[in-house]
């Protein structure tokens, strides 16, 4: 995966906080393609390394995201738009989907 090139400059959320734009480090993500069984390890994997209690902005963990999602799982959220609250809704789904 190529490194996420950013500039320092601050930009605004929808809060209109000012957010700065990190550069990322290169990281090694596990992939996930709808095997139920694959879904915890993924979901705390992904969270431990992009999502959880980070200060990315939802817009940034989004490619991280859609680059470890495949098959099933992809075509599950493959119409929802990159953007700031896509990848809550594209996240939500895939919990709704793998964990009920």
């Amino acid at each position: 995966m190529k490194e996420l090139e950013l500039t320092g400059v601050p930009e605004l959320n929808a809060t209109t906080e000012p957010v700065i734009k990190q550069k990322l480090p290169q990281l090694s993500i596990p992939k996930f393609s709808g095997n139920l069984q694959d879904w915890i390890t993924f979901k705390d994997k992904f969270l431990s390394l992009v999502g959880d209690g980070t200060t990315i902005p939802n817009i940034q963990k989004f490619p991280y995201f859609l680059s470890a999602i495949n098959g099933d799982a992809k075509r599950v959220i493959q119409h929802i738009p990159v953007s700031e609250q896509g990848f809550i809704v594209a996240w939500e789904s895939l919990v709704e989907r793998y964990e009920n």
